[in-house]
């Protein structure tokens, strides 16, 4: 990871971070519990899904860079992968480990949230893993969950 790679990805994490943050930290629990729809989820769903996949994503690039390097060039750019991203499109039921099941109390989410959001931090912080050198995947898996919670707040109007 280069230093601009690093400062981009340690600003985006930290703007994420304070996005959700002010999005949901004065909510009550109607609020949280609300859903738009039936079939939608809730920001307690939200949160307790973004969670769960930060700490997911992290461990998956941790897995990757202890396997041997696959490519020096990535599948995709950077500006590429974000676009993928962010498209809303075609979304995509995840699997059941991924989904919210009241994991965590209203109380705990956003502790939870700072915790997986920390050890992310910590990881772009310190690293000096050749993440492009390790495909696409796993640079793919990092900005993803850089972007992860982004999409998920832009998507998510009723956080507001």
């Amino acid at each position: 990871m280069t230093p601009a790679e690093r400062e981009r990805a340690a600003a985006y994490l930290a703007e994420t971070r304070e996005n959700l943050v002010c999005s949901t930290r004065n909510l009550w629990r109607a609020q949280l519990q609300f859903k738009p729809a039936l079939e939608r989820w809730s920001v307690a769903e939200c949160l307790e899904h973004i969670i769960v996949v930060e700490g997911l994503i992290l461990s998956n690039v941790e897995k990757t860079l202890q396997q041997a390097p696959a490519s020096s060039k990535p599948a995709m750019s950077d500006d590429e992968i974000l676009c993928t991203i962010v498209n809303r499109t075609f979304r995509v039921k995840g699997p059941e480990h991924l989904m919210p099941t009241g994991r965590w109390s209203h109380d705990q989410l956003l502790i939870e949230f700072d915790a997986a959001r920390k050890r992310t931090c910590d990881f772009v912080a310190s690293t000096n893993a050749p993440l492009r050198e390790h495909g696409s995947v796993c640079w793919k898996l990092s900005l993803r969950g850089i972007e992860g919670s982004r999409v998920h707040q832009s998507g998510r109007a009723h956080l507001r």
